[in-house]
């Protein structure tokens, strides 16, 4: 997928012979006896869409298709600033452990 979509921005969309097809299913490839650019864009931009889709593909300056990881805090900034960062969350109470579990097992009680 990859290869086929770094191709496709070297070449500035114009699709040749010589573009990757390994991600279109072996069915899908009947050209008629002639490759198909147009067809050959139809099926990129729809794995390029299901890649988004199922999060296996991420965009870079996406705000809603990112990767996971992303949105997470790093691990050095976690350690260095995480009184901060819990009082910013209003999280205070769950900074030790043993707190976390009264509050859950509180919060889980039958009604």
């Amino acid at each position: 997928m990859i290869s086929a979509i770094k191709k496709y921005q070297a070449k500035n969309g114009k699709i040749t012979h010589s573009a990757p097809r390994e991600f279109i299913a072996k069915n899908e490839q009947k050209w008629n006896g002639e490759f198909n650019p147009q067809m050959y864009k139809i099926f990129l931009f729809r794995e390029v869409f299901n890649h988004i889709k199922a999060g296996t593909l991420n965009l870079k300056f996406s705000d809603k298709y990112k990767s996971i990881d992303d949105y997470l805090i790093s691990y050095n900034r976690w350690i260095s600033d995480k009184k901060e960062l819990m009082e910013r969350a209003n999280i205070n109470q769950m900074s030790e452990m043993e707190n976390v579990l009264l509050i859950l097992k509180e919060n889980m009680k039958p009604v």
